[in-house]
Protein backbone atom coordinates (compact mmCIF):
# COMPACT_ATOMS: atom_id res chain seq x y z
CA UNK A 1 0.00 0.00 0.00
CA UNK A 2 2.80 2.59 1.08
CA UNK A 3 4.71 1.68 -2.32
CA UNK A 4 1.99 2.21 -4.57
CA UNK A 5 1.07 6.18 -2.55
CA UNK A 6 4.88 6.41 -3.57
CA UNK A 7 5.10 5.02 -6.79
CA UNK A 8 1.85 7.26 -7.76
CA UNK A 9 3.80 10.48 -6.18
CA UNK A 10 6.66 9.59 -7.89
CA UNK A 11 4.64 9.35 -11.10
CA UNK A 12 2.65 12.92 -10.59
CA UNK A 13 6.31 13.92 -10.35
CA UNK A 14 7.67 13.04 -13.76
CA UNK A 15 4.30 14.29 -15.63
CA UNK A 16 4.56 17.68 -14.03
CA UNK A 17 8.59 18.32 -14.61
CA UNK A 18 7.66 16.26 -18.43
CA UNK A 19 4.26 19.14 -18.77
CA UNK A 20 6.76 21.71 -17.62
CA UNK A 21 9.73 21.14 -19.94
CA UNK A 22 7.86 20.54 -23.22
CA UNK A 23 6.39 24.39 -21.88
CA UNK A 24 9.78 25.97 -21.45
CA UNK A 25 10.58 24.57 -24.91
CA UNK A 26 7.79 25.51 -26.69
CA UNK A 27 8.35 29.23 -25.02
CA UNK A 28 12.40 28.83 -26.64
CA UNK A 29 13.50 31.43 -29.43
CA UNK A 30 14.99 28.47 -31.20
CA UNK A 31 11.39 26.69 -31.81
CA UNK A 32 9.89 26.46 -35.29
CA UNK A 33 7.73 29.65 -36.09
CA UNK A 34 4.72 28.74 -37.92
CA UNK A 35 4.83 31.33 -41.27
CA UNK A 36 0.85 31.88 -40.76
CA UNK A 37 1.88 33.58 -37.64
CA UNK A 38 5.20 35.01 -37.30
CA UNK A 39 6.56 36.55 -34.86
CA UNK A 40 5.55 39.83 -33.93
CA UNK A 41 8.72 41.78 -34.65
CA UNK A 42 9.05 40.26 -38.01
CA UNK A 43 5.94 41.53 -39.51
CA UNK A 44 5.94 44.21 -41.69
CA UNK A 45 5.56 48.02 -40.90
CA UNK A 46 1.73 48.82 -41.69
CA UNK A 47 0.82 52.21 -43.44
CA UNK A 48 -0.86 54.48 -41.46
CA UNK A 49 -3.58 56.66 -43.35
CA UNK A 50 -2.61 60.30 -44.11
CA UNK A 51 1.13 59.59 -43.56
CA UNK A 52 3.75 59.91 -46.31
CA UNK A 53 4.39 56.45 -48.20
CA UNK A 54 8.24 56.38 -49.46
CA UNK A 55 8.50 54.68 -53.05
CA UNK A 56 10.75 51.99 -52.36
CA UNK A 57 11.05 50.03 -55.88
CA UNK A 58 10.35 51.72 -59.56
CA UNK A 59 10.15 49.37 -62.28
CA UNK A 60 10.97 50.89 -65.27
Amino acid sequence: MIAAIVDLIVVLILGVLAIHALGVWARSPAAPRSPKYPAAGNLPRQHIPGQFRPITSKRI
